[in-house]
């Protein structure tokens, strides 16, 4: 009860640290045991695995780096925890996963992970017209093309919907943005 509380939501229980700071400790901690990862990898929220880890090595400080060996483990979690109703809630998910496989994934975890869902590359490319709202898509379908997962079809439809929008009136914004 000092440390760590369950925490019960929905048909769900997982151990949660009593204040944050803990949970920076213990990802201090585990740096120097990486055997331990795969139980992190298995029982974290998926809120603190997507903020906490990276698979591979991308260069972002502090993270804890996820070997190849747990690419599929975490690209199941991610698949498992996608919302099966509510489309607030699936694009809150869309959202945080998207995000962390353009920021914290080297290109074999993305590989793994399109090999774990093959939609994703299709869902990426379908932005809608109120695109501040969709920087995680933008930035992950940059990624995609840039390292050849995504097609000159893909990149195509997204400058038809883009231009659709600008010429309609609906969303200009995506002129400002490199």
């Amino acid at each position: 009860g000092s440390l760590l509380r369950l925490v019960c939501v929905g048909g769900d229980r997982w151990w949660q640290f009593q204040h944050p700071t803990f949970a920076d400790a213990y990802q201090h901690w585990m740096k120097d045991f990486p055997e331990l990862l795969g139980e992190y990898v298995a029982s974290a929220r998926v809120d603190d695995l997507v903020r906490t880890v990276t698979c591979g090595n991308v260069d972002l400080e502090g993270a804890l780096i996820v070997p190849r060996s747990l690419y599929e483990a975490v690209a199941a979690r991610l698949l498992d925890s996608r919302p099966q109703s509510g489309q607030q809630k699936l694009f809150g998910w869309r959202r945080q996963v998207f995000s962390f496989l353009a920021r914290r994934c080297d290109e074999e975890s993305l590989r793994v992970f399109i090999e774990w869902e093959p939609e994703l590359v299709d869902a990426v490319f379908d932005i809608g017209w109120y695109l501040s709202a969709y920087t995680s898509e933008q930035r992950l379908a940059r990624t995609l093309l840039d390292l050849g997962f995504a097609t000159e079809s893909h990149r195509i439809h997204l400058v038809k919907t883009l231009t659709a929008y600008a010429v309609e009136g609906l969303d200009g914004s995506f002129l400002n943005d490199e």
